[in-house]
């Protein structure tokens, strides 16, 4: 098995993912190797991360097939929602808000299925209809998290504010937890009814039942 993450697919190391690729594919004595795709949804990386590999395993003869992206398909959306529960509990006197990357297109419904699962299973858990979780993108319904945030229609009790990424690279710390105007985090400093505020910053490759359910841990170490 051989993990590709986005900063393997974008070349941000040593080597290059064709380079590094081959010296798998010398290395590894299997018939077929499984590539696991270390992507949340089946969009235009991963997509392109596929064609990349299919590109350079024809050069070494090899035969590969993928592992779905994290939010493809629902038994991987019922693993998530457990790993997140576990995780977070989602304490229903609280608000939790899930920030994922992406627009609002039909690629990122499955955000919102997860959000649909987590109220499912957390209504099991609490004996009471739960609505303290909303899942929103950085893009397209960032904007929807702002007409909130001016409306007043936080409630009472702590926000938690958790990234729906594999790491917590550059991107979540500018975008959520950074100084620039539009961060989610600057955006909270505007709000005139001061809530408590729990910033979780971590990725989900962070959390280790997450890393032994979607990387299969004790192959390999996630970097």
């Amino acid at each position: 098995m051989y993990l590709i993450d986005y900063a393997l697919l974008h070349g941000k190391g040593d080597k290059s993912l064709e380079t590094k690729l081959g010296e798998y594919f010398l290395s590894d004595s299997s018939k077929k190797t499984k590539i696991v795709s270390a992507f949340m949804t089946n969009g235009v990386e991963f997509r392109r991360m596929k064609k990349e590999v299919r590109r350079v395993s024809k050069k070494y003869g090899k035969k590969i097939c993928f592992t779905k992206p994290v939010l493809c398909g629902k038994a991987n959306l019922e693993k998530l929602a457990d790993i997140l529960i576990d995780e977070y509990e989602f304490n229903p006197d609280d608000r939790f808000y899930l920030m994922g990357h992406g627009k609002d297109h039909s690629l990122n419904r499955s955000y919102l299925k997860l959000e649909k699962i987590l109220k499912k299973k957390l209504k099991f858990k609490y004996s009471q209809p739960v609505d303290n979780i909303s899942v929103y993108m950085l893009k397209g319904k960032h904007s929807i998290f702002e007409e909130k945030l001016n409306s007043g229609a936080f409630g009472a009790g702590k926000l938690h504010i958790v990234p729906l990424f594999i790491n917590c690279a550059h991107h979540v710390k500018k975008d959520i937890f950074g100084n620039e105007q539009e961060s989610v985090l600057s955006l909270l400093a505007t709000k005139k009814d001061k809530n408590e505020i729990a910033l979780h910053q971590k990725g989900l490759s962070e959390i280790k039942a997450f890393r032994e359910v979607f990387f299969y841990e004790r192959e390999f170490s996630f970097t």
